[in-house]
């Protein structure tokens, strides 16, 4: 009976150190995770404010009479290279697939503020493309 006892006692003693090993470790990846999707939200939001940024800027020059086109180009060019290390740092946070893609969708904004494209094209351009965009987001954010 004894030798039960001990047995029923160690087995009890083994089965909790596991239960605390495995609860440790699932709290700490619940951590990690939440961890992440906090940096991966503030990398998103930075990205987004710096578009709006870059957006606002490419208009006042677009709409700058004092500027030929070649510099209007170059203008444009030069605040949109701010929206690259942006760039950089979200497509840390995406999947190989979504990676290129929203390095596409990046560049499709970028040639859609060249002066010699229309506004109209310009803006159903900068709207499916930042609508795409917001999706990758989205996607990566909720899984």
């Amino acid at each position: 009976m004894e030798d039960i006892e001990l047995i029923v006692a160690i087995v009890a003693g083994l089965f909790s150190l596991l239960g605390g090993f495995l609860g440790a470790f699932l709290t700490r990846r619940t951590e990690y995770e939440k961890w992440l999707r906090q940096q991966r939200s503030i990398a998103f939001a930075g990205f987004i404010s710096h578009l709006n940024q870059f957006r606002k800027a490419a208009v006042d020059i677009l709409y700058d009479t004092s500027l030929d086109q070649e510099d209007k180009d170059m203008a444009i060019t030069e605040c949109f290279y701010e929206l690259n290390s942006q760039e950089h740092i979200v497509r840390l946070y995406l999947t190989g697939s979504t990676r290129e893609r929203f390095s596409e969708l990046k560049s499709e904004i970028w040639s859609a503020y060249s002066p010699a494209v229309n506004q109209t094209t310009r803006l159903n351009t900068l709207k499916n493309a930042t609508s795409e965009i917001q999706e990758i987001f989205e996607g990566v954010l909720h899984g």
